[in-house]
């Protein structure tokens, strides 16, 4: 669920797009002022999200040439870029033909609308074993930054996270099996080692 989807923005992003100083030599500005600001302070144990509280996470539908749709969680990373999982340009192992980022609201179809014009998986990326399972999604029009929308702030130096306690945020599903939820949901998760 949650865990999975989003436990390796805090180690991925890293393995996807190199050191800050190449990030800047692509035209990527990261960790600008705006970064990571939440209104809220924290709460634990599989709460529902208030406004702004994660304003960097963005829900994305991808749509397959099958005509299939499939939503996936992601975090703005700049004003064009969102950071998600490989596997959801390859739902199911179909194929993504399209996409679209919805922002700045914590239901995930009520927000403002992207369309995503291109799509950078891991070179890496496996589909059978999920390795190097993280991507980029670049939308054609800037993010509206505001309370209710901003990247997060990454790393830029590696950090041992394992045994440290992280928040993770998504629209995954509610419980094993069960249904998936219209509203932005999170917890915290005791990071593993690898």
């Amino acid at each position: 669920g949650i865990l999975a989807a989003m436990i390796f923005l805090a180690i991925g992003v890293s393995l996807l797009l190199g050191s800050s100083s190449s990030l800047r030599a692509h035209g990527l500005q990261i960790n600008g002022p705006e970064c990571g600001i939440t209104t809220h302070e924290m709460i634990v144990n599989g709460s529902y999200a208030k406004p702004g509280q994660f304003p960097w996470m963005v829900f994305l539908i991808v749509h397959s040439r099958e005509g299939k749709r499939f939503g996936c969680g992601g975090t703005i990373l700049t004003q064009r870029h969102i950071l998600t999982a490989a596997h959801c340009i390859y739902p199911n192992g179909l194929v993504a033909v399209g996409a679209e980022a919805y922002y700045g609201n914590i239901h995930k179809r009520h927000g403002k609308r992207l369309r995503v014009t291109k799509v950078i998986p891991h070179a890496k990326y496996n589909e059978k074993s999920f390795s190097h399972d993280i991507a980029v999604f670049v939308v054609e029009k800037p993010f509206q930054f505001g309370t209710n929308a901003r990247p997060i702030c990454i790393p830029t130096a590696l950090v041992n996270i394992a045994g440290t306690d992280n928040i993770v945020a998504g629209w995954g599903f509610i419980r094993e099996g069960g249904p998936d939820t219209n509203y932005l949901k999170y917890t915290t998760v005791t990071a593993q080692p690898s």
